[in-house]
């Protein structure tokens, strides 16, 4: 069958037909050039540029991630939480910082 990748209908449950999906992809392709297409366009200078483009920082506190006694916790130093969205546990009795894990919402 000849089938053509353009659409997102059907595929994700939580947008009903009704709702917008935003998308700047405005040509077909063929499912038998997907590959090729892919593999063009992640090499091309444009892509590079629009990649280029996204900040790579953030300025958002993660204080609670550099406390001593939580980067312990961390897995990988240069991956905290948002102070503003990171979960926080019950905190046990007696012990500081007992209310933190390297996870957000």
């Amino acid at each position: 069958p000849d089938q053509d990748v353009t659409t997102v209908q059907g595929i994700y449950p939580k947008f009903d037909d009704s709702e917008q999906i935003y998308s700047n992809f405005s040509k077909k392709v063929p499912l038998d050039n997907l590959e090729s297409y892919l593999i063009g366009a992640a090499t091309s200078i444009e892509t590079e540029l629009e990649f280029k483009s996204v900040p790579m920082t953030v300025e958002k506190s993660t204080s609670a991630g550099k406390i001593l006694v939580n980067k312990l916790k961390n897995r990988y130093g240069n991956n905290l939480p948002f102070d503003e969205n990171r979960v926080i546990l019950p905190k046990i009795p007696n012990q500081d910082n007992s209310d933190y894990i390297n996870a957000s919402y």
